[in-house]
This record gives C-alpha cells, sequence and structure tokens, in this order.
C-alpha cells in the first residue's frame, strides 16, 4: 500500500511539475512572440501628405507630393513664393510641397519644387544625391536633383538646365545601373526607356513594346516593377507578365510565365520585391517575391472600391535557367496598395493599403491596418501578422526603413486636393514602426558595430567590423541594404545582399568582437552607391551604419590619406630618420590599386596633363610600381612647379565645375584628378635630394596646403 501511495504521490507530483513546466514553456513562446510591434506618432503635422519618400546616408527624410493642388499646410519661412504661370490652381504659392525631416526629433524643413511631380520617380545617384524625373503637366520631361545633407542642412531641389527626358515620364520606374547611370522604364503612353544621364548627346528612348501589350482597359501595366538581376539584365514586371530584358543591346531575352490572379501594376498595384542575394551562391541566384493587386477592373467598375482585394503572393526564380514557375502562397490580408520594405533580418514587411478596392481617388476601402511579415526561409510560418496602427494609410502612402531599425510610414490621400472631411481624409501625421526585433527584451543579444576599418567599401576586398554584444549567442550575420525611392507601393531600387564573413572572435575586452568582411564582387551585384550596414544576431538586428560602396577613392579621401603620409613624414625628419624615398614608396604602394584602376579607366584624361605626367607610365601597374622603388628617384620636380600645377588642377576641380548635367564626364574628371594629384604627391615625395633633410620640411609643407584646399 505504501508503495501504491508513493507511486500515486509521486505521478500526482510528476503531473503536477509537467503541467505547469508547459505552461511556462507556453508563458515563454507567447513572450517572445507577444511584441508584434509598436506604433507612436512622430510627427502630428508634416504640412504635406507625402507620396513619395526617401532617406539619404544623413538619415533626412525627403517627403515629396506634388503641386497643381493649391495651398500644403506648411508655408515657406524664407519669405519666398513659387510663381508658376502653368500652375493649373495657384500660380503664386507660398507652400511647399516637399519637406525634409528629422526622424528623431520629428522636426520638417520646407523644400522646392517648381513644376508637377504628381506620381513621379526616382533614385539615388552613387554621390547620394536623389534624382527624380518626370511627372504630370509641367513636370512630365523634368529631371530634378536634390544634393545630400541632414535635417538641418541647406540643400534643396534644383530641376536640371542641361539634362531633360526624351519621353513623357508619368508613372514610370527608375533603376540604378551598374554603370552609374539610372534607367527609367514606362510611364502613361509611354512604351520606352531612357537613360539619366544620356550616355550620348542627342541619345533618344528606346521602345519596349512590352509594355504596350500589358496594357489593358484601364492600364495595369504603370509604375512597372523593375529589378537588376545580378547577371546584369533587368527583370521587368507590367499587369501579370514579366520579361528578361538586356537594356545594353535593346533586346528581350525571355519572357516568363504570367502569374496567376489578378493584375499587380497600378491602378490595381499589389508590390514587388527582389528577395535578399546571398554569398553562399555567390550573389547568383535572384527570386523574386509580388504580393497583392487589385480584383480585374475594379479601378473602373462603378461599384469597384467594395471589389476584394488580392490574396496571393507569387515567388519566382528570375535566374533560373530551366523553366521557371510561379510558386503561389495565401497571405492572411488581402491587400492593395501595400508597400514592401526589406527587413534588415532579410524578412519582407508588407504594410499599409486597402483591402477592397484599386488605387485612385475614393477608388478603396476597408484600410489594411495590420501589418504582416514574410519570411522568405521559412515555409512552414511564412506569414506573421503584427500590431495593427489606427491611421488608415491608403492610396499615395509610403513606408520607408530607417537606420535604427524603425519604419517611417507616411502619406495617405485619397482625394485629389487637401481634403480633411468625410471617409479617409488626408493624412499628415508621420508614423515610426518598430518591427518586432525592436522589442526591448532583446537589448542582451543586440549586436553593435562598434567600429569599421572603412566606411568606403571596394569590391571584392576585405575589410574588418569590430561588433559589441552582452550575450553572444547564434548566428551572426551582416547584411546590406539599399535605401530607395518609394512611390506608389513600389520602392524602386531597392536590394539586399547577405555578406560572407568570418566566425566572429572574441577581442580582449569583453562583449567585443571582430570578424572578417568581404565585400561585394561587382556593381552588377552591388551598384555604386550608400547602403546601410545591418548587425544581426539570431535575427535581432543592431543598428545599421551607412557605408558606401564604391570602385575608387574620391579625391578628398585621398587628400586625406596624403595629409597622413605628410604628418607621418614630418615625425620621420623631426626624428632625423629622413627617409622620403621609403616614406614615399610606402604611401604609393599602400595607394597604388587606386592609382592602378584610375590609370585604367581613363582611356583619355579628361583634363589637361601635367608636364610630370607627361613620360608617366600610369596605365601599367608594373611600370608604376618600377617608379617607386628605393632603387632611383624619380624625375625631379622643382617645387613651385609642383605648386603651380597642382593649383592648376585644384581650379579645374572646383565645385562648381563639378555640379554638371553630364555626370558621367563629373566622375572621369574626378577620377583624372585624383589621379594626377596622387601621381604628382608620388614624382615630388620621391625625388627629393640625398640627404633630403634640408628641404624635406618644405616639400612636406607644399604637400599640406594643395591637400588642405582638396578637402
Amino acid at each position: 500500500m505504501r508503495v501504491a501511495a508513493s507511486s500515486s504521490c509521486f505521478s500526482t507530483i510528476l503531473r503536477f511539475w509537467t503541467v505547469n513546466l508547459l505552461f511556462l514553456l507556453k508563458l515563454d513562446v507567447a513572450t517572445v512572440n507577444a511584441y508584434n510591434g509598436k506604433w507612436r506618432v512622430l510627427t502630428a503635422n508634416a504640412g504635406i501628405a507625402s507620396m513619395h519618400t526617401a532617406v539619404n546616408f544623413y538619415d533626412s527624410v525627403i517627403f515629396l507630393d506634388r503641386t497643381n493642388i493649391g495651398l500644403s499646410e506648411i508655408n515657406f519661412t524664407n519669405g519666398y513664393c513659387r510663381n508658376n504661370p502653368q500652375d493649373r490652381v495657384l500660380k503664386h504659392d507660398c507652400s511647399a510641397h516637399s519637406v525634409m525631416l528629422d526622424p528623431v526629433s520629428g522636426k520638417v524643413r520646407p523644400l522646392t519644387i517648381i513644376t508637377d511631380t504628381w506620381c513621379s520617380s526616382g533614385q539615388f545617384f552613387a554621390n547620394g544625391t536623389l534624382v527624380q524625373t518626370g511627372g504630370d503637366f509641367d513636370g512630365m520631361r523634368k529631371v530634378r536633383l536634390l544634393d545630400p545633407c541632414g535635417p538641418d542642412g541647406g540643400c534643396d531641389w534644383m530641376e536640371s538646365d542641361t539634362e531633360n527626358l526624351k519621353d513623357k515620364r508619368w508613372y514610370s520606374t527608375n533603376q540604378l545601373l551598374p554603370d552609374g547611370r539610372q534607367i527609367v522604364v514606362g510611364g502613361i503612353e509611354s512604351y520606352s526607356y531612357e537613360f539619366v544621364p544620356k550616355r550620348k548627346s542627342r541619345e533618344g528612348s528606346y521602345e519596349l513594346n512590352f509594355l504596350n501589350e500589358t496594357k489593358d482597359a484601364q492600364n495595369d501595366n504603370l509604375y512597372p516593377f523593375v529589378h537588376l538581376l545580378p547577371d546584369g539584365n533587368l527583370f521587368i514586371f507590367a499587369n501579370r507578365d514579366a520579361i528578361l530584358l538586356d537594356y545594353r543591346r535593346h533586346k528581350v531575352l525571355r519572357k516568363y510565365p504570367t502569374i496567376p490572379g489578378e493584375p499587380r501594376n497600378y491602378p490595381s498595384a499589389g508590390s514587388s520585391v527582389m528577395l535578399p542575394l546571398r554569398h553562399d551562391d555567390d550573389f547568383t541566384v535572384a527570386e523574386v517575391l509580388v504580393c497583392g493587386g487589385a480584383h480585374n477592373g475594379a479601378n473602373s467598375k462603378s461599384k469597384g472600391r467594395d471589389s476584394p482585394a488580392s490574396e496571393t503572393c507569387g515567388r519566382i526564380v528570375a535566374t533560373s535557367s530551366d523553366d521557371p514557375q510561379w510558386v503561389m502562397e495565401t497571405m492572411p490580408i488581402r491587400r492593395v496598395m501595400g508597400d514592401m520594405v526589406i527587413l534588415p533580418t532579410a524578412d519582407v514587411l508588407i504594410i499599409n493599403g486597402a483591402q477592397n478596392g484599386s488605387q485612385g481617388w475614393n477608388k478603396a476601402t476597408n484600410p489594411a491596418y495590420s501589418p504582416v511579415t514574410y519570411s522568405p526561409d521559412n515555409a512552414k510560418a511564412r506569414f506573421h501578422v503584427l500590431k495593427a496602427t489606427t491611421i488608415a494609410r491608403m492610396y499615395h502612402s509610403t513606408a520607408n526603413l530607417l537606420s535604427d531599425g524603425r519604419i517611417i510610414v507616411a502619406g495617405s490621400n485619397t482625394h485629389q486636393y487637401y481634403t480633411f472631411s468625410g471617409d479617409f481624409p488626408t493624412e499628415l501625421r508621420v508614423e515610426a514602426f518598430d518591427p518586432p526585433y525592436l522589442d526591448p527584451s532583446y537589448e542582451d543579444i543586440r549586436p553593435s558595430i562598434f567600429n569599421l576599418t572603412t566606411k568606403r567599401i571596394r569590391y571584392s576586398l576585405t575589410f574588418t567590423a569590430v561588433f559589441t554584444v552582452v550575450n553572444r549567442t547564434g548566428d551572426f550575420e551582416l547584411n546590406l541594404l539599399s535605401s530607395p525611392f518609394t512611390t506608389h507601393s513600389f520602392s524602386q531600387g531597392q536590394r539586399m545582399l547577405k555578406l560572407n564573413i568570418t566566425e566572429p572572435v572574441e577581442l580582449g575586452r569583453r562583449g567585443m568582437y571582430q570578424t572578417t568582411v568581404t565585400a561585394p564582387p561587382n556593381s552588377i551585384v552591388a551598384p555604386e552607391s550608400h547602403y546601410l550596414l545591418w548587425p544581426i544576431q539570431r535575427k535581432v538586428a543592431g543598428k545599421g551604419v551607412w557605408v558606401q560602396i564604391h570602385k575608387f577613392l574620391p579625391h578628398a579621401d585621398i587628400a586625406h590619406n596624403a595629409l597622413n603620409f605628410a604628418a607621418a613624414f614630418r615625425n620621420e625628419i623631426n626624428d632625423n630618420v629622413c627617409t622620403p624615398r621609403k616614406l614615399g614608396s610606402l604611401y604609393m604602394n599602400t595607394y597604388s590599386e587606386d592609382i592602378y584602376h584610375f590609370g585604367n579607366t581613363l582611356a583619355t584624361p579628361t583634363l589637361s596633363t601635367p608636364y610630370s605626367l607627361l613620360s608617366a607610365d600610369f596605365t601599367s601597374e608594373a611600370g608604376y610600381r618600377g617608379e617607386i622603388t628605393e632603387s632611383g628617384p624619380g624625375p625631379r620636380i622643382p617645387r613651385d612647379l609642383f605648386e603651380r600645377e597642382i593649383g592648376q588642377l585644384m581650379r579645374l576641380s572646383a565645385p562648381d565645375d563639378h555640379r554638371c548635367g553630364n555626370h558621367q564626364q563629373c566622375h572621369a574628371e574626378d577620377a583624372s584628378y585624383t589621379f594626377t594629384i596622387l601621381k604628382m604627391i608620388q614624382l615630388y615625395m620621391v625625388s627629393t635630394d640625398s640627404p633630403p633633410c634640408g628641404s624635406s620640411t618644405l616639400h612636406v609643407e607644399a604637400v599640406e596646403g594643395v591637400m588642405q584646399r582638396v578637402i
């Protein structure tokens, strides 16, 4: 009996702890999953309803609406008023239709646009300048530029005097290309594409009949989804069809199968992303994801605003050499006009939009308040519904990623003019959404980038990243994300790369780790631009750090390096160890790869070649290295000639001369100028007479003086 009693008692205790353990386990899982995001209003009145949004590398958020709608809700503070006799509503307008927002304080600063940017397109250039193209009425052929600056900076929109679009571009799409130009695709009645800047004088546009073929009674071919694939070709999707375009030879290479279901482009817009490119397949495999859309004919039917939106996503391997097919999946929430944002964790956020209707004025109802994440690598739990907002984000709303991991959400105007009454009034509030990875309980496992050996990353080379984390556990990765131009449910130019890194090694200081990172291989995989580098541990993101991917070091960087060299040279002089040839050799060998690449890119230098370069072989790395050995000095360069020729280069490359319309020419001049500076420093520093100490200080001062002027 006692044994039996003991067994019964043991069973009771076992059941008690089993039940409670399961409860605790469930509680733990529930706690982890309970944080489905957090919403807060960043500013109650941005002054405009943003139709187009982009974030520059200063973390400034650029909002852009349109003209021809009358007054906005923010005036210029400097007494400026826009006088445009072509404006259809307000020819003398003292209100702004573009603003720059500080995402930390929520403060906004008005920006100036002249012509109509309604339903236009854009993308960042490699140097961070935001290029904005087309629009309606007087803006259809315009090219606008906004130089990068901080929220309190002085940059403002400029309309190009030298660059115009060949065709009218209204509802078109831009994509940054490997050579630094942008391609502008499509638009209403524009079945073509063209380049900004033009590759040659009087270059026109190129026919793309695919856009005409995909047009239906309500268009459904506008704002085509354009993705630069890692093979260098363009995946272009319109309505329900897609092609592979070789834009260099103006040839359609293949047609993809038609996606099942509804139309997917404006005015029936779903959204699209190219899923992250991965180092483990050498960045060669690209999958495209398309989600949402409108019921066929919803935009043209009298009761189309009540038509249910699409509930499907389609996914296709665009780079497959076989016969790729769309793999269809069902979303937990129907959605039209949704925005898709690639998160630092490689999940895709689907946010904004409506569950019924289509794009257009008063064409939709039933807002989709709840964001959803799509996990590309988790087929068993593909979708996860997140915390809902209370603000409807319908037609003309946007969503963009910030460097602190938040999503900034703006816009929504389902009316032709600003209307603050009735259903879905014009929305001036700006929200910030915290995705689940920003859960405060994750702070112990959230990594933070402490240091990078360089923030100017060069293709295929390695650099070192040092990061800190309280609890080092599980997988760690570094991901690169571009900063796109977002409008009408598509983020133009959005792309992510999962980089190759070594296993992190703990340094002497506890909680600090180091890894070696390999940069992307080329500008096809990652066009030259500014990207956010994200540290990720166990799907928890730290803060992103802005880096620039480029082929060459800008001349200002070279100048800084030259100053560092000069300082080291001065120290050697002070220590009476005057070895300018050795120092010159060390410095120039360090940067010889830059010079070698500069030389190879300049078939014909665009700046007049100085005397000191007449006999220099700068296109041969071997020839170049031969000039900087210790076996003998280079040609003797008098100091006055050195200063005069570098001064000439300085004048030729003054900042005003580089704000030209021909960006390709500017790039070539920058390269030629920088190369020449380097070459002259090398020749000058290694040609000092022996013993050099008597005149070395003067030589260093000459270098320091001109380099300070470069900076």
